[in-house]
Parts: structure tokens; sequence; C-alpha cells
């Protein structure tokens, strides 16, 4: 564990690293600079270590889906950590980890309608049940999956959106492609439908990016084509909007507020992104140019939209009015090691969770305000240095697997909350 804390001393010093195995030791001397950050407002964002990996979040080719899930109850957020096997709890309070729970390809996390469940999709054709009190798997539902075509089988079930009937909607992926088709499935019966012939149009290249609405009622997906359609579908898997198209384009985020009276996505049609914001029957409302746009969120009562993006090297927030589309403020990212945020929840403090590098990332969005689009050293671990150099300072010991962990270069920033590396 690396951390500075708020009143720790600025300044240059040597420390000395020393990895062993068996008969093996080696030793590197090391200068770490501390100096001053400018996150000292926002004393709730911070970035723990999970070991994550972003090919594993992310493979090549599928539509972004989400992996984190937020439990208002309990105050706490599962993640889905598919290269670790398990699944990662922690508290939205200290924002440090509570439990680990072991679930094989975990690939999301969703919370039920009544808060009771969390629902983990996964790389492989199981859909787990975890007790959010217990943080224990009660239930595991093997899925027989479903074949629209002939000897062409879709069973990875690697998203799950809980709805208000007790039913689910789920991205459910063929096991050898990145194609995935739209299913709803009843846990009772554990039977799976398949929602294609609902939408056809929106569906010609299989399913794209979906979000539902904060009360379970209402999902929105779009199309994994640069057709432009998009649709609503409702709790019991019946299309209520759409399909319908907002032109040739392509759509890489989307999201859904508390009510399902607006919903948002970052579309881009000749390279130019943005995020466009819906009513209830997916007309727009708004737009907001955006440059690169890692994530969209709804604030949890929905009156704002979170906009993970950045501009010139410089990664921020940017908040929205969520009924408008109007620019509120901005709040710095956290980029570990140059790579931004993907912003994917919020809790009622207007705290947003987001995967990052490695990790998740907590960022306080509570007081939003004017933020520089030049590359500078923001909140990042970057903003203070750690370089080689001889010295015969005090031991620091690892071990070498340890070692083999550190990035080249990181840093402890003062105003800082503790960083878990």
């Amino acid at each position: 564990m690396f951390g500075a804390t708020a009143n720790a001393a600025t300044g240059n010093f040597a420390i000395s690293a020393q990895g062993t195995s068996g008969g093996l030791s080696h030793t590197q001397s090391l200068a770490l600079t501390v100096q001053a950050g400018v996150a000292s407002t926002l004393p709730r964002t911070t970035y723990m270590k999970t070991d994550a990996v972003a090919v594993a979040d992310a493979p090549l080719g599928e539509p972004h889906h989400r992996h984190i899930a937020y439990d208002s109850t309990n105050k706490q957020v599962f993640l889905a950590n598919r290269a670790m096997n398990r699944v990662e709890v922690y508290s939205t309070v200290t924002q440090m980890r509570t439990a680990q729970i072991s679930i094989p390809a975990a690939t999301s996390a969703e919370i039920s309608a009544d808060d009771a469940t969390v629902w983990i999709g996964s790389a492989v054709n199981e859909i787990a049940a975890v007790d959010p009190v217990s943080l224990a798997v009660k239930a595991r539902y093997s899925l027989t999956g479903l074949m629209p075509i002939p000897n062409v089988i879709f069973d990875r079930p690697v998203e799950v959106l809980s709805l208000s009937s007790g039913k689910a909607l789920i991205r459910l992926r063929q096991p050898t492609s990145q194609e995935a088709l739209l299913a709803l499935w009843d846990p009772i019966l554990n039977v799976l439908s398949d929602l294609t012939s609902a939408a056809p149009a929106a569906f010609q290249q299989g399913l794209g990016v979906m979000a539902r609405s904060g009360d379970h009622s209402k999902v929105i997906v779009a199309a994994n084509d640069a057709s432009g359609e998009l649709a609503a579908f409702d709790a019991a898997g019946n299309v209520i909007a759409g399909p319908l198209s907002l032109g040739a384009g392509t759509f890489s985020r989307v999201a859904a507020n508390n009510n399902a009276s607006h919903f948002a996505t970052v579309f881009s049609s000749g390279g130019s992104p943005q995020v466009l914001l819906l009513d209830g029957a997916l007309h727009q409302v708004a737009a907001y140019p955006a440059s690169a746009v890692h994530g969209i969120v709804f604030s949890l009562d929905g009156t704002k939209l979170y906009v993970d993006e950045s501009i010139s090297g410089a990664s921020f927030v940017t908040v929205l009015d969520g009924q408008s589309g109007q620019l509120v403020g901005r709040v710095p990212d956290v980029p570990i090691q140059g790579i931004a945020s993907d912003i994917e929840g919020a809790d009622e403090t207007q705290l947003v969770f987001a995967l990052s590098n490695r990790g998740i990332s907590f960022l306080d969005a509570s007081a939003p305000g004017t933020v520089s689009m030049s590359a500078r050293p923001s909140p990042r671990l970057q903003a203070c240095s750690l370089r080689k150099g001889r010295s015969q300072a005090g031991l620091l010991r690892f071990s070498a697997v340890k070692i083999s962990r550190l990035p080249r270069s990181f840093c402890l920033a003062r105003s800082w909350p503790a960083i878990s590396l």
C-alpha cells in the first residue's frame, strides 16, 4: 500500500527496493518526489487497484457493457473482475474494499429491483445470484442457451439487466464469437426467450450497447452497426419506443435516467461524437458536442448527466443538466498512467464509480466547476514522479512478484487520499 496523506511533507526522497526469490536477490535505488496535488477540494476522489485487465473487461469487437452495480440499501458497489474470476465489493462510504467473491469469468454486475440480489453475468453459461448482505453466492443458474440459427448457439450471459417484473434482459453471446442477441430471462423457470424478432431493424448485426432505467421499468438498446437504430423495451420484453434511426452513425454508450423519462447516447456520425439527450420516446431533446467520450451515466435522481471525456490530453467529468442538456460544470477525472476512467454508476451523494486502469475510480462530482482544458498534471498518479537513482537509503522490501507489478513511474500526491497500488 502506497499513499500520501493531506499533511505529508513534500520534497524529494531516496528509497531502495529489494526483490527476493529463493537465492536470488536484486536491489534498485529509486528517487521519490512528493508534490502538492490539485484535488484537495475533492477528498472523496480516489482509486483502488483490482488487478483487472482491460482486454478482459472490454474484449475487442464487443460493445461496451456494464461491470459495476450500486447497492443503495447497503451503500456498496459490486465490480465484476473477469480476469481475476471474482467480484469486488467496495463501500461507497469509505471507498475501501470490503469483500471479494469468487465467480468464474464474472463479466457484469446488476442489482435487482428489490435490492435483494446482485446478478452476476459471466463468460461461461452461468448466471450467479449474490446476497448483498452476506456477500455470498446464494444460487447459480446454468443456461442451455438459444439456437436461432442451426448449429449456432448463444449461451454466454455476459450482461444482465434486472427488470421490475422480476425477469431480466440478457446480452447472450456466442461462445466463439463477439456477436450477441437480446434475450428475456425468467429466473424462476430459468427460461430464455429470443427478442430479436421484436425489433429486427435494430439487430441486423447483433445487439449493441444497452442500459436500463433506475426504476428497472425500461431498457434502451442500440444497434451494433452504423444504422443509428434505437429501441426501448419495457419490463415484459415488449418494444414501447422505436425502432427508429437517429441517422447514419454508431453508438458507443447509452444511458437511462431514474424513471425512463430521458435517455442519453454517445452517437458518432462522420467521426464526430455527440452526446444526445433523448426523451422517453427516443426523440432528441439536446446535443452536446464531445471529444473522446469514455462513459456516460445519469445521477441517481436523474437531474444530472455525467459525461467522462478527454480533450487535448486532459480528462474530466462533464456534468450536464439531466432534463435540458445544459452544461453545469466539470470535475477532474483520475487518469491512471494516462488512461481515463470509464464511468458506469453514481450514488445519491454524487459519487461516481468508474472502471479504471487495472482498478476502480471513485470520482466526487458533487461540486462541479471550471476545469482547465489543457493537458497538465491533473489529479493523477503522474502528478509526481518516482525515478531511478543511486542512494543508500533505508531498504524497502518486496517479493519478486510485487516488483513486477510496480509501474515504471507513479507518484504520491500530497492532497490525495491513500491510493491502493
